[in-house]
């Protein structure tokens, strides 16, 4: 799992949609081996990529009907995720789903992409996008790339992206011949921010991520806490400070507080991290909590975020924290 990368050059292939929805911008399917594969200026500021390599599914990403898979012989992960290009993508995982891939993100994005590295000899794959209350931006497709073979060869492997300023909820990947089966990898969408302070693992033994989603102008009022890769059934709530810090094991924690100053904390949007391990909170840029009362977040101003969640140690009772994201608002 990868967090805040840059784009970089590579093809974009642009194809017209009949009767496709107003003002969104399909891209691909493009050959894809690596994250620097993306077309250049898409997801070009902070965004998070999905690689699987955990596996699980993180970043407040849900799918209904698949699972992440590997190390196999029948694996075909995006080919550099074992750290070598060579044509074979067996050493690392991908998401494998028994009919259409619905992808949902915690929150509306403005670009978004995945990436189909196997499915069904001779399978035709559409890609399709969802605005807000999931109406479909159009159905991209159908297309024809795979090689007939189920060995984990990645010269199949491509790239399908979505850019709408309307805001996208979800992608849908879908195999339209065969047995509809299919594997898929590299789900990535734009955030907002740039990470810092590294947390301490938690007891599923990665450390939390902090991701925030949405837009950095207030008055837009459109902000989306993320906290991920986090114990299941845990609680905990967001924290917001407009000073970065550290303090290891702050409060007998396991974790690092990074914040520093005065420090809200959103304790009246108390998450459950469920099944998921991931909670995402939208919260109101006009009524940020502080220990001294609520205050608006002011254009010109950065804030920091951070998670705090409750957890386990050999068995005790413990608490720990995500790492940090700084967010500077217009």
């Amino acid at each position: 799992m990868q967090y805040l990368l840059k784009a970089t050059v590579a093809l974009v292939v642009l194809v017209p949609l009949a009767a496709r929805a107003e003002g969104q911008t399909y891209l691909g399917p493009v050959p894809y081996t690596s994250a620097a594969d993306r077309p250049a200026g898409f997801l070009a500021g902070s965004f998070v990529l999905e690689d699987f390599e955990d596996s699980s599914l993180d970043f407040g990403l849900r799918s209904a009907n698949g699972l992440p898979i590997g190390p196999g012989t029948n694996t075909d992960s995006v080919d550099a995720d074992d750290g070598s290009v060579d044509g074979f993508g067996r050493n690392g995982h991908s998401y494998f789903s028994t009919g259409e891939a619905l992808i949902e993100f915690p929150a509306p994005v403005r670009e978004a992409a995945v990436v189909w590295t196997d499915g069904p000899v001779g399978t035709r794959v559409e890609f399709e996008a969802f605005g807000p209350g999931m109406v479909s931006l159009g159905v991209h497709g159908p297309f024809q790339h795979a090689n007939g073979s189920t060995l984990g060869q990645t010269d199949e492997d491509r790239m399908y992206g979505i850019q709408h300023a309307g805001g996208i909820v979800a992608i849908r990947l879908k195999s339209l011949d065969g047995n509809t089966t299919m594997e898929l990898d590299h789900v990535q969408y734009e955030s907002l921010g740039t990470s810092y302070c590294a947390a301490n693992a938690n007891s599923t033994t990665y450390p939390g991520i902090q991701t925030v989603v949405g837009s950095s102008v207030v008055a837009e009022n459109e902000l989306t806490l993320v906290a991920s890769r986090l114990p299941d059934s845990s609680f905990g709530y967001f924290l917001a400070s407009r000073t970065q810090g550290f303090v290891p094991n702050a409060g007998g924690s396991a974790g690092n507080l990074c914040l520093g100053g005065t420090v809200g904390r959103f304790t009246a949007q108390i998450f459950n991290t469920g099944m998921t391990g991931s909670a995402a909170v939208p919260v109101n840029l006009s009524a940020f909590p502080t220990p001294t009362g609520s205050v608006a977040v002011q254009p010109g101003e950065t804030w920091h975020f951070q998670a705090w969640h409750r957890d386990s140690s050999g068995g005790a009772p413990t608490s720990n924290f995500t790492d940090a994201v700084s967010v500077p608002f217009s």
